[in-house]
């Protein structure tokens, strides 16, 4: 007995002298403001296999609840329950999709993705929290369970788990289309928030689809997603200091803390308040939340890609960065064509002009305006990423970059994605994941993340305009009217000051590959190879665009990622 009232006192000595500090707070004012999106999922109308549940609803409505008003314009020192300081950010608002019990359909859930993906920008936040049922197939696929009406489920005890052996995948989401829709949100802050798991297995299924695990990708990527769930089987709650818990332990403790959105700017601080709750109030004695950083698993990765890149061959090397910011700033094209694929499968015809098209605007951009440009064609998808992440290398701060691309698009409706298609792409059928195309929603976050201020990036395939789906069309600055007082040079020094990324794209649908009245080239590189050599002064993506008007294909003009007010990409006449 003396020894139990002994420790007891060295926890609560513990607790009121190391827990009771605070963390310093984080000061955001003066940053743009910011929306917060948010997803939650909390269902417990369960039936036929599946038992109800009792708190998930709850998890979901206080989450959003607690979102709301940590963020909400005050002057006021908010602190937690747990005496966290909650900081206070420059959010302009949360706009929240609450899907509970009979509204949390797979359909509903699709939907809310979508309607995320359509509206958010890069600076904005993204929070997804699930809380219900999820399940593990025999093959280790997880999926999450939607409201579902009497479906049954045929599973196994293996080894400490269950593993689901029967059911209509149909009606479930797996963790890959989940990953899909969420590479289409293009908020660089992302939160994963579940309980639902199976202990390990469920946080290791998540870091395989929700990481980036290729290499070519992750390098330069600006995401900083961040996973809470379990080391174990998710608990709904319990007791906790003689009082019956309302939520989820992990719920629990995220609920008594502070701002949510301090998980992504000081991560270390946020997850110490977690653990001092989950200490004052232990689940059988163990640590029960997981934490996974994509920024930490991103860096072990690349260092482990270089060091085995850097045995055996030296051309297999991935170069290390050099500095390159000092030097006098240059325009860079990177231009990409395929035009012939892999006969092992049969969903993709050869095609007429893509590398036709790359070859003459290469030449007028080297010539004409003095642009270093580097070409590939018809290259494997690795082989296009190890020649991009090769070629950034060289690329400044204060360096423009102009990407062209030809060949086949595809856009899925399934994932909300569109997709490029590579020399060693697989045909549809066999290839239901898209595994083996490059996603439009990562090629957008690799643009975005290379060290240049301005990015032009020009798409002549078909879905072109998927590569940006949120942003509002580009009011079009042809500066046919705009007199430059300090001469053309003073303009474009003072233009390039601000970030700007821009997208072309020939079309929002399917585009041709030839035309009636251009046999040689598409309808759309036709005229951008007429406004490349037309231009008598300098080039700018309104004046490209003005040539395009009337296009069959309906080209678009957009911005993406970090783009400014300001911003705008000028290429001037050598």
């Amino acid at each position: 007995m003396m020894r139990r009232t002994w420790c007891l006192f060295l926890i609560l000595f513990i607790s009121s002298n190391l827990f009771g500090q605070k963390i310093n707070p984080i000061d955001r004012r003066g940053y743009k403001p910011q929306d917060v999106y948010a997803l939650t999922i909390g269902i417990n109308k369960y039936s036929g296999t599946l038992n109800p549940l009792n708190l998930c609803v709850a998890d979901s409505q206080q989450l959003i609840k607690k979102l709301v008003s940590d963020n909400r314009e005050t002057d006021e020192r908010l602190e937690s329950k747990s005496g966290a300081r909650i900081n206070q950010y420059n959010i302009k608002d949360v706009k929240y999709h609450m899907l509970n019990d009979e509204k949390a359909t797979i359909d509903n859930i699709r939907a809310a993705f979508k309607k995320v993906i359509s509206e958010a920008s890069s600076d904005d936040y993204f929070v997804f929290m699930f809380s219900g049922y999820s399940l593990e197939s025999q093959d280790n696929q997880t999926y999450i369970v939607p409201y579902l009406e009497d479906i049954e489920f045929t599973y196994e005890y293996e080894n400490g788990s269950f593993k689901y052996t029967e059911f209509d995948k149909s009606k479930v989401m797996s963790l890959v289309e989940l990953a899909k829709l969420m590479e289409q949100i293009p908020c660089k802050n992302q939160l994963i928030i579940s309980e639902a798991g199976n202990g390990n297995s469920f946080g290791q299924n998540l870091i395989t689809e929700l990481f980036e695990s290729n290499p070519l990708i992750a390098e330069g990527s600006e995401r900083n997603r961040i996973i809470l769930t379990t080391k174990e089987m998710g608990i709904e709650g319990g007791r906790c200091n003689g009082e019956r818990m309302q939520n989820g332990f992990m719920m629990s403790y995220i609920l008594e803390n502070g701002n949510i959105l301090d998980a992504f700017f000081d991560f270390n601080a946020y997850e110490f308040w977690l653990t001092r709750s989950e200490m004052l109030c232990p689940y059988r004695s163990r640590k029960y939340i997981a934490s996974y950083q994509e920024r930490l698993y991103r860096q072990l990765l690349l260092n482990n890609y270089k060091r085995q890149n850097s045995r055996g061959s030296k051309g297999n090397k991935v170069q290390v960065e050099t500095k390159v910011d000092d030097k006098i700033s240059e325009t860079y094209a990177f231009i990409l064509a395929t035009d012939s694929y892999n006969e092992v499968q049969n969903s993709w015809e050869n095609l007429k002009n893509p590398i036709n098209d790359a070859n003459v605007i290469e030449t007028i951009l080297r010539e004409r305006y003095h642009v270093k440009t580097t070409k590939v064609y018809n290259k494997n998808k690795n082989e296009v990423l190890k020649a991009f992440l090769q070629f950034k290398q060289q690329l400044g701060e204060n360096d423009q970059l102009l990407f062209f691309v030809a060949g086949h698009g595809y856009y899925s409706e399934a994932f909300s994605d569109g997709y490029l298609v590579m020399k060693d792409s697989n045909s549809l059928e066999d290839d239901i994941t898209l595994d083996s195309y490059l996603s439009m929603a990562k090629l957008n976050r690799i643009l975005d993340g290379v060290k240049c201020k301005q990015v032009f990036s020009i798409f002549d395939v078909c879905y072109g305009a998927s590569f940006e789906l949120n942003n509002a069309d580009l009011p079009i600055e042809n500066y046919s009217k705009t007199k430059f007082d300090n001469g053309l040079d003073a303009f474009i020094q003072e233009k390039n000051k601000n970030y700007s990324r821009i997208v072309l794209a020939s079309g929002q649908y399917e585009v041709f590959d030839y035309w009636k009245d251009s046999e040689d080239h598409s309808p759309f590189a036709s005229k951008l190879i007429k406004a490349l050599k037309s231009e008598k002064q300098f080039l700018s993506p309104g004046r490209v665009f003005s040539y395009l008007l009337g296009n069959a294909t309906t080209p678009i003009l957009k911005q993406f990622g970090k783009h400014e007010a300001r911003g705008d990409f000028l290429l001037k006449v050598k």
